[in-house]
């Protein structure tokens, strides 16, 4: 009768011991080794440019009157000039802080 039998194409070794920029591409049934040049591109930018910290102040409601961070925050408040949904958010997160 027909016997099959199962081999690995390639072995967990040959997997695990690649060398950097080298690899295997499985397609269907076609397995192929590749290998990638290196391209070293020209830097364009900084990898990481930093942001000094700031505190972020709380808004206040219009009207409202108080001196200390919150008040501070006031100005920066943008009002939406239908009146919409960034005032409605708003107040809903000064509402959650009060709570």
């Amino acid at each position: 009768g027909l016997e099959r039998q199962v081999e690995p194409l390639v072995m967990a070794s040959e997997i695990t011991g690649l060398a950097s920029l080298r690899g295997f591409l499985k397609l269907g049934n076609l397995v192929v080794r590749l290998s990638f040049p290196f391209i070293d591109l020209p830097r364009r930018a900084a990898a990481l440019c930093e942001r000094p910290a700031v505190r972020p102040s709380m808004p206040v409601r219009a009207g409202e009157a108080g001196d200390g961070p919150a008040t501070a925050g006031a100005s920066r408040v943008r009002s939406d000039p239908a009146g919409g949904s960034q005032r409605h958010a708003v107040d809903r997160f000064i509402d959650r802080l009060s709570e």
